[in-house]
């Protein structure tokens, strides 16, 4: 099962409502050679993402709690 949540959002989508929910701005992409001399092989994982759903858990009736991210966001870091 995906532990993941129901609305999937590209990186620069989550980092603009990360930036938005703390009211600071979030234009300015971090470089690929950067991620990659920093994370090495895992930078790819940053850089293209993964497309995972939460399909079974849906299925099954699982209710979250916060299904939308600036939601989620905003329990989180505020």
């Amino acid at each position: 099962m995906n532990a993941v949540a129901p609305n999937l959002r590209r990186e620069r989508d989550t980092a603009k409502a990360v930036g938005n929910v703390l009211g600071r701005p979030s234009w300015a992409p971090a470089p690929a050679f950067a991620l990659r001399l920093v994370l090495g092989e895992m930078a790819d994982l940053v850089l293209h993402g993964r497309r995972a759903e939460p399909r079974k858990a849906l299925a099954l009736g699982y209710q979250f709690k916060y299904p939308r991210l600036e939601d989620a966001l905003r329990e989180a870091l505020t």
